[in-house]
């Protein structure tokens, strides 16, 4: 995926296997202590997942993005 950044967050332009749960379109920020949050406009969602951990960690997002997106198509 390739993921820009501006303005403030960053985001997402082309799928890539670095994120593969990742939506061309969403956009997000993950913080110093492994905070993250994502908005999907798609989806018309967005999602705040926090956890306490330094250094920085995406372990938290990689594994709730993929259920958060399975939930939102099973929901439509």
């Amino acid at each position: 995926m390739l993921i820009l950044f501006g303005l403030g967050f960053s985001v997402v332009v082309r799928k890539s296997p670095w994120d593969p749960a990742a939506v061309v379109g969403e956009y997000g920020w993950g913080g110093a202590a492994s905070t993250h949050f994502w908005i999907s406009p798609k989806h018309d969602m967005f999602v705040v997942a926090l956890q306490q951990y330094m250094p920085f960690n995406s372990t938290i997002e990689n594994k709730v993005k993929p259920l958060v997106y399975e939930a939102a198509v099973e929901a439509q």
